[in-house]
């Protein structure tokens, strides 16, 4: 197969494959070759088409040669992650993996390469003691007949969207041309016009709690630097090494803390939930429970469903590229045959790396937990002493299995420098998607919720106000910075650590904000709290759930 290179018709061929480049030592390890220019390849005489590999390439060192052991954490940039070949792919890199970029003739299958390059390298690695693993995957081979076409279910799920997109042209077209006296609103719905006056309406309910939505902004913001941090180490990097020597900081928590920045969320659901059905029957209104799970459904599933439908059959045609397969068609290949569990918001109890859009684990988890909170307003009213007793047992038990789950299975709530792809994988889907794990935080949420409504008018004196203030800081600061050491090139993982970290990080890090939301729907401002009430934050609340789903199928594109 090698020979095939050097006899074929076109110099293309070879051009387009990855070269041994300066740097290595640096990190410069991951070569892409030229994507376009090798698909491009096409010689009707000799019937030779070009076909992209993107192989995977493995070397490990025996720990007696130290020397040259120190050399291969240059060559793997200190292993900020650690990975192996049977690691998922798709949501977190294979940092430790090498990507090499192959061009050859398209007759030669994926077998054949993965072969023909094993040979190929042990000329160089026999003499090294270097043990270099090779891979090539049917999926990360293409050519221009492989490449995602246009099918039935494509023009289906395109005819959904144009359908929208011309529904709403209209409605927007019937919104400017009639009276405000003969506008029917069904036919309102979809209308650009009102919505986006709906949209940047900075009018408060009677009701709504100020400082949330701030609250809400400034987790979301961190979350996609989260998040879009850990998209970028899917990227070939030339210094790859002094980047992760650059990463093994103490300011990197705000990265590294990613599970921290997503509390707040389920808090803040228990919270507004409780709020909202307590307040309900202290006006002496019912709660149809029925009526709560359907308008939620109406609420998130529209969404929720159109995403399914466009990163599983119109995103992989958007685009191509070397890793086009193992991140964007991958996840669609999910979708097809899980989207279902995802409607029925169950599908974070089928592993991490088996859920469509990974990302929306927080979805389920938040409804699971909202079936509750009916119930749980309903004993709060009626039986106030025993359902809170319930709930903070509730909540000690969630603690108490984050600990437990952590130590005994060795996981890792918080990236240290190092975590192995299956460390992160394990404590996915053994705690941080399970809502038995994190009902800890949205128990929070309704003993505020519970407070805020029973106990609005009580006071607080200035030195109680002083205690809380300087103690709710000072548990934000430990829960944020305190970990810091965790993320120092070295570290060596303590199960004892982490489950510090698991189980009472969370407690710490969302007493700040109830303390905040607390303080200021009694009325004691404080320029935080004036800060996080800005009106200008309504918008961001309502377009939060929008932005939480389309963020990964954006960063994924850009991969």
């Amino acid at each position: 197969m090698i020979s095939l290179l050097f006899f074929a018709p076109t110099k293309l061929v070879l051009d387009s494959s990855a070269k041994l480049p300066s740097g290595l030592l640096n990190g410069n390890v991951n070569q892409l070759g030229d994507f376009d220019q090798c698909l491009d390849v096409a010689d009707s005489v000799e019937k030779i088409k070009g076909q992209y590999c993107l192989a995977s390439l493995q070397p490990e060192v025996p720990e007696k040669f130290h020397r040259m052991k120190y050399l291969h954490q240059l060559l793997q940039s200190h292993s900020a992650f650690r990975s192996e070949f049977n690691d998922p792919g798709h949501r977190v890199p294979r940092f430790s993996t090498i990507n090499w970029a192959l061009c050859i003739p398209s007759a030669c299958s994926h077998s054949d390469i993965e072969l023909s390059l094993l040979e190929y390298a042990k000329e160089f690695t026999a003499a090294t003691k270097i043990d270099l693993k090779v891979r090539v995957e049917r999926e990360m081979c293409q050519t221009k007949e492989t490449l995602p076409k246009i099918d039935r279910s494509t023009l289906i799920a395109g005819g959904v969207f144009l359908t929208v997109i011309l529904i709403a042209a209209l409605m927007t077209i019937y919104d400017f041309r009639s009276t405000s006296e003969s506008k029917n609103e069904w036919f309102l719905t979809f209308s650009l016009k009102k919505n986006t006056e709906a949209l940047f309406n900075f009018s408060r309910d009677a009701n709504d709690i100020a400082s949330v939505h701030g609250i809400r902004f400034f987790n979301a913001s961190m979350l996609i630097i989260a998040h879009k941090s850990m998209a970028l180490f899917f990227q070939p990097y030339v210094n790859r090494t002094e980047m992760t020597e650059y990463l093994g900081q103490p300011w990197t928590v705000i990265g590294r803390a990613a599970s921290l920045y997503t509390d707040p969320f389920i808090m803040l659901s228990g919270l507004l939930t409780t709020y909202s059905l307590y307040g309900r029957l202290q006006r002496g209104q019912p709660i149809r429970i029925i009526q709560e799970y359907t308008g939620r459904f109406l609420r998130l599933v529209p969404t929720l469903g159109a995403l399914i439908l466009f990163c599983t059959f119109i995103l992989p045609l958007l685009g191509s590229g070397p890793q086009w397969n193992l991140v964007v068609t991958h996840h669609a290949d999910i979708c097809k045959s899980t989207w279902w569990r995802n409607l029925l918001f169950i599908h974070n109890y089928f592993g991490f790396e088996n859920m469509c859009l990974t990302h929306t684990h927080h979805v389920g988890i938040d409804t699971q937990l909202f079936i509750l909170s009916p119930l749980i307003a309903i004993g709060l009213y009626k039986w106030p002493k025993r359902t809170l007793m319930v709930i903070l047992a509730v909540a000690g038990l969630s603690t108490t299995a984050r600990y437990y789950v952590t130590v005994t299975r060795r996981l890792s709530n918080y990236i240290c420098f190092g975590t192995s792809i299956s460390q992160l994988f394990d404590t996915a889907n053994y705690m941080y998607i399970l809502p038995v794990h994190r009902a800890t935080v949205y128990a929070m949420g309704v003993l505020l919720g519970y407070v805020l409504r029973r106990y609005r008018h009580i006071r607080l004196t200035p030195t109680q106000l002083k205690i809380g203030w300087y103690s709710n800081i000072a548990l934000m600061l430990v829960a944020f910075f305190g970990p810091a050491p965790m993320g120092r090139i070295g570290y060596e993982y303590n199960p004892t650590h982490a489950a510090h970290y698991a189980a009472f990080a969370p407690i710490a890090w969302c007493s700040f904000f109830a303390w905040i939301i607390f303080t200021s729907h009694l009325g004691y401002e404080s320029l935080l709290s004036r800060v996080l009430s800005w009106e200008g934050f309504l918008v961001t609340t309502r377009l939060s759930y929008a932005i939480y789903l389309t963020q990964f199928p954006v960063f994924f594109y850009n991969v």
